[in-house]
């Protein structure tokens, strides 16, 4: 019951958050969407901007990225944040990890490791094998993907800390929790 607590917490203080939200010097709006978008825009950019939480928000959308769950990570990372308290744009940009340009090795290696935990050995399968058994491949990639995500989740997070907390040192301490100045929108 937690957990719905912190749901329930976390989505009320989103949209007080987005209400307090300063407003964005606009030309036009229509019904008021332009408006309501920028303040959106400007709460998930804000939210939950500790470089501990970025980092936490890298190594949670990672793993949920190694995941063979396409389609529901939108979705998954949305909960996660929520229930965890962690800047959900982060975490969702995190597990875009698995673009369909990584995802074959992402879900090799978690297949390999997976086997690697159940059978104690590598899996030297062939494309026969797979076309033949493909519940055996997405058993191995469901054991393996949270070592696989954690391992790398772990290295991406170490770098975007190190960033995140150079970077509020240049600006010389922490960020405010809300400003009264939107930047403008980049072109």
């Amino acid at each position: 019951m937690r957990i719905l607590d912190n749901l329930r917490a976390e989505a009320a203080e989103f949209r007080a958050a987005v209400d307090s939200a300063p407003e964005p010097d606009i030309g036009w709006d229509v019904w008021g969407l332009r408006r309501y978008l920028h303040k959106v825009w400007f709460r998930l950019v804000h939210e939950h901007a500790e470089p501990w939480r970025i980092a936490a928000a890298v190594f949670v959308g990672v793993i949920i990225g190694s995941s063979p769950f396409f389609g529901f990570h939108l979705l998954l990372c949305i909960v996660f944040a929520m229930a965890l308290r962690l800047n959900k744009l982060t975490m969702w940009l995190a597990a875009n990890v698995s673009l369909p340009i990584f995802a074959p090795f992402l879900a090799f290696a978690s297949a390999q490791v997976g086997h690697l935990m159940l059978h104690g050995r590598w899996a030297d399968f062939t494309l026969e094998q797979v076309r033949e058994a493909p519940m055996d491949l997405l058993t191995w990639w469901l054991v393996g993907f949270p070592v696989v995500g954690a391992l790398l989740g772990v290295v991406l997070a170490a770098v975007v800390f190190r960033v995140a907390t150079a970077r509020q040192a240049r600006r010389g301490g922490p960020e405010p929790a809300t400003t009264t100045t939107v930047p403008p929108p980049s072109v």
